[in-house]
This record gives C-alpha cells, sequence and structure tokens, in this order.
C-alpha cells in the first residue's frame, strides 16, 4: 500500500466466531522527516463499534524496519491502520494471519 496522509487499513477482520490475527509491517522505506502510526481497533461486542486499543509512532529510518503485530485473539472483529503524518508518501509491504480457533 502507499500511503497518502489519511488513517488506511492495513487489515480488517469482521466475524461472529472467534479468531486470531497476527501479522507484519514493514517500515523499510522510511527516511529522515518521515512519520508513521499504527493503530489497531477491536470489537468486543456484535455489531459494536470499533474501539482503539493501541498506537505507536515511528519516526525516521528504522534500525529494525519490521514491526510485528503480537497476536490478537477476537469474536467480532479487528482492524489495524497506518498512517504517515510527515514525510514524502512512501510505500509499506504487509502481511497478516488469521486463525479461527
Amino acid at each position: 500500500m502507499t500511503a497518502d496522509g489519511s488513517e488506511q487499513i492495513v487489515f480488517a477482520m469482521d466475524r461472529v466466531e472467534p479468531f486470531k490475527i497476527e501479522g507484519y509491517i514493514d517500515l523499510s522505506n522510511m527516511k529522515a522527516g518521515d512519520e508513521v502510526v499504527i493503530r489497531q481497533y477491536v470489537r468486543i461486542r456484535p455489531y459494536g463499534e470499533l474501539k482503539k486499543y493501541w498506537e505507536e509512532k515511528y519516526s525516521g529510518a528504522q534500525a529494525n524496519p519490521i514491526v510485528y503485530i503480537t497476536p490478537k485473539p477476537s469474536v467480532y472483529g479487528i482492524l489495524t491502520t497506518l498512517q504517515q503524518t510527515s514525510g514524502t508518501y512512501i510505500s509499506y509491504d504487509w502481511e497478516f494471519y488469521m486463525t479461527v480457533t
């Protein structure tokens, strides 16, 4: 995906049965002046609102560019987003896995 300044969806899953997600986001293309925010949201009841439970900001070139999104269980939904907030918009690769539990 190529950043455009908005909060963009990296991975989204809505279900009505237990599942778990985990994945990676690659920040290798970041340089000095670049800043990105990764957020995760969870839905904890059927048809409920997604609510933010995690946010992390990364700035400049990354010595360890792979961000590991730790395994998260859910029944009703999880959303992971990325927003580049400064610098020249760049591409970010990602890879996510879902396991039905």
